[in-house]
């Protein structure tokens, strides 16, 4: 596919013209991010140069051992966050109908207002948590206060929106997406909660995205538990389960499976664990098995970023705006690809015709990086 690119490029730009709309049911995160530089040498008040990568920033604080160092953190902006605040953010720009359940605060926080504003419905059911989004140019330090996440269970979503609504509302979605695996702690229960209560009470069909978020933290056991868990909903639909390059070698580990180049571990996961698809994707490459088929593309590398954090996010809404198009998995990564690369270049999610633009200027090469 590479070899055709600008063709098939244009032809993605054309069938976004077409506006479509599906149903998608996401959560239950919610952060208040806050990006940061750090600072490497402050000229004047309003000057400095920045640590550029994560080894000089480690060096910097090894040097203060024994010692004691003052480390100077610049607040870029801050905004909404969280894997499936940023997923569900993106789906809605191109134009899906997304009902949005999670961690807003109580009352929702000014910060994620925008999000209600494109999103068909939002629930809070919890305080938000914070980050602190370390940025450098070679990677990203996520820093998290996860307390309120304490509160993001099976019980609190049933409080606050309904069981019988739950079962309406995951039974019209075509995209069912869950985030952020790793950071809450209730979500295994969560899910087997689903399989059990919600999911043969609600209409059958499309698919069910899921995305782990950097598992090495969590002890071996409940990330195996975790992943039965994703099997089990294959009974009810076409789960794709999406991963960067770190977490597919992480989740390969765990599975006792060759570690090897991307290609290889995103057929042997799908394969292992008997799913629709597996997604993995990084800055430079992403591949896809889809049912039996397999495709891989290169990414168009942006070597000065606006932002990262939310990147791998808007690469699996972009994914997912491909399979509920029925598209096959290279134009899948396409989308993925696209999206989360206008996101790094901007700053901001989207839309179709910002998609679009995005698509021709990378099949014509004229794609700044």
């Amino acid at each position: 596919m590479q070899n055709n690119l600008p063709g098939e490029c244009e032809k993605l730009a054309d069938l976004l013209k077409e506006p479509v709309s599906y149903g998608v049911f996401s959560g239950f995160d919610g952060f208040i991010d806050e990006v940061i530089h750090v600072v490497d040498q402050r000229r004047s008040v309003s000057e400095y140069t920045r640590i550029e990568t994560i080894a000089e920033y480690a060096a910097r604080i090894a040097g203060a051992a024994g010692f004691s160092t003052n480390i100077e953190y610049v607040p870029i902006r801050v905004k909404s966050g969280g894997n499936g605040v940023i997923y569900a953010n993106a789906l809605a720009q191109t134009g899906n109908s997304v009902f949005y359940a999670g961690a807003l605060g109580e009352p929702i926080e000014t910060v994620f207002l925008p999000l209600r504003e494109v999103c068909r419905e939002v629930v809070s059911i919890a305080p938000s948590a914070h980050t602190d989004a370390v940025e450098f140019q070679d990677g990203k330090l996520i820093i998290s206060k996860l307390q309120p996440l304490n509160e993001v269970t099976y019980e609190r979503l049933t409080e606050r929106i309904g069981r019988e609504k739950l079962i309406d509302e995951t039974g019209a979605a075509e995209m069912l997406a869950f985030a952020n695996w790793t950071m809450i702690p209730a979500m295994s229960d969560i899910w087997k909660r689903f399989i059990e209560e919600i999911l043969p009470f609600a209409k059958r069909g499309g698919y069910a995205f899921f995305d782990l978020a950097d598992p090495k933290k969590r002890r071996p056991e409940h990330v195996l538990e975790a992943l039965r868990l994703i099997m089990r909903f294959q009974d009810f639909r076409r789960v794709v389960l999406g991963l960067n390059l770190a977490e597919a070698r992480q989740v390969a580990a765990l599975l006792e499976l060759e570690e090897t180049e991307p290609e290889r571990l995103t057929r042997d996961i799908r394969e292992a664990l008997g799913l629709h698809g597996v997604v993995v994707h990084s800055v430079k490459e992403s591949c896809a098995f889809l049912g039996e088929t397999f495709a891989k593309i290169k990414a168009p590398y942006c070597t000065n970023p606006v932002l990262t954090t939310g990147a791998g996010d808007n690469f699996n809404a972009g994914f997912s705006n491909g399979l509920m198009r029925g598209l096959p998995a290279a134009e899948c990564l396409m989308l993925g690809t696209a999206t989360a690369g206008y996101y790094v270049r901007t700053g901001q999610s989207p839309g179709c015709n910002e998609l679009r633009r995005f698509l021709c200027d990378w099949g014509s090469g004229s794609l700044r990086g």
